[in-house]
């Protein structure tokens, strides 16, 4: 009876047995996914961390100026295996102008280099350093700020000039320049000179600068309004009349300093006013460019390049109608030529406009000297009389470009305008 009862016991206890050794398998597997997680979750927080450590700020990080261009330098603290970096700059114009990233990448140990070029002279650049990830978006934290100010140029130089021709508005051709010189009866010396062919309708002009930030404007007498030209590239399309056709060319640096240029095509052929020119003992010349530098002559030979009569060497003999002889007769008297060494200078948010009387024309009465922001605003305008040959033009807009002429006045009419630019800088 005792053995019957022991055993239904221990038949009752087995499911309770396996029941308990399951639970305790499950119990396990738990502990063991839940160290698997955690784990994980370690690694999760541990790997930025561990990335980060080769993504260090760069130190030492100094801009140094240049002529339109920065030169930053800095120490490399990277901790990469590899021995290739690469490194994010970020700039723009101080201090709040809009900010542009950069991505240099170097290959050596050595301290790093990089120039940013493309700057304005006489401006304020800030710059900054980091380390970026090349396998994920993350970074090292900036450099703090630097600053650099460009050195504003003075150079106004035209490098080279040129220009294209066409006779149909469609089809251009190169026409070349010479060097200029003293062409009597024309009003002015040129410095540029060529010579085109009857049948050329139009030119462009291809003024080049001798500085990147220089800024260039061309035009003609008989137009009101210049022309803004990129360096390099052509300018608008002037028409071209027979024989002389005189342009103006305006460079500007980047301190306000302008320096005026002229250059003067001799279109050949004639027309009812033409003047007929003849040099003894020269033959006619070539559609190239015209033998002395100057352009044109009559029945379609080059004008000569002819001096003065102190410096003798050459004869030129002028032939013109009883009704052109009139008209220099009146020219000479009457109205008033172009004012000479327009010179503007900048004294804060002043304009200081300065000229030299006409050296040709009749004596002027008066001026009129006339500024007027580049880009649009409202221009302001001084009349002075004959005796002063200097105006101020005050409480001026600082940053701003102001375009600037000047031109004589008298009974018999208005002379030719006189340009220039100027640039009143904001000084921090």
């Amino acid at each position: 009876m005792l053995k019957a009862e022991s055993a239904m016991i221990r038949n009752s206890t087995r499911p309770l047995q396996k029941s308990g050794s399951a639970l305790a398998r499950r119990s396990g597997l738990l502990r063991a996914g839940l160290a698997l997680l955690i784990g994980a979750l370690c690694l999760l927080v541990a790997a930025p961390a561990l990335a980060n450590h080769t993504l260090v700020t760069p130190t030492g990080l100094q801009a140094t100026a240049g002529s339109g261009s920065v030169t930053l330098q800095w120490t490399a603290q990277n901790l990469a295996t590899t021995n290739t970096e690469v490194f994010e700059i970020q700039y723009g114009e101080h201090p709040s102008g809009s900010l542009q990233i950069v991505r240099t990448t170097w290959s050596t140990n050595a301290n790093r280099e990089h120039t940013i070029s493309g700057l304005e002279g006489g401006k304020t650049y800030r710059f900054r350093v980091r380390t970026p990830s090349i396998t994920s978006h993350r970074a090292s934290p900036w450099t703090g700020w630097v600053t650099a100010t460009l050195t504003a140029s003075s150079d106004a130089s035209l490098s080279s000039l040129s220009a294209s021709r066409t006779t149909d508005l469609v089809t251009y051709t190169d026409l070349a320049f010479g060097p200029g010189g003293d062409v009597p009866p024309w009003p002015h010396p040129s410095d540029y000179s060529a010579t085109a062919p009857a049948d050329t309708a139009y030119v462009r002009l291809i003024p080049q600068a001798g500085h990147a930030g220089a800024t260039i404007s061309v035009g003609m007498p008989s137009f009101t309004d210049l022309q803004t030209v990129v360096s390099g590239q052509p300018s608008g399309v002037f028409k071209l009349s027979f024989a002389e056709n005189w342009f103006s060319i305006y460079v500007s640096a980047e301190d306000g300093t302008t320096n005026h240029y002229r250059a003067m095509i001799f279109r050949k052929g004639s027309d009812a006013n033409r003047v007929n020119l003849s040099l003894a003992g020269t033959s006619p010349g070539s559609d190239g460019i015209s033998s002395g530098g100057s352009g044109g002559g009559a029945n379609g030979a080059d004008p000569p390049k002819t001096t003065s009569p102190d410096r003798g060497a050459e004869t030129l003999t002028v032939t013109r109608s009883a009704e052109q002889t009139e008209t220099q007769q009146q020219q000479s008297s009457g109205t008033p030529g172009p004012v000479t060494g327009l010179e503007v200078s900048v004294d804060g948010n002043k304009l200081i406009v300065s000229w030299q009387p006409p050296e040709l024309g009749g004596p002027p009465d008066s001026y009129i000297v006339h500024i007027k922001p580049q880009g649009g605003g409202k221009g302001q305008t001084k009349r002075p009389q004959a005796t002063k040959q200097s105006v101020t033009f005050r409480k001026l807009e600082l940053g701003r470009t102001y375009k600037v002429w000047v031109r004589a006045k008298n009974e018999a009419g208005k002379g030719e305008r006189t340009h220039a630019t100027a640039t009143l800088l904001i000084v921090k």
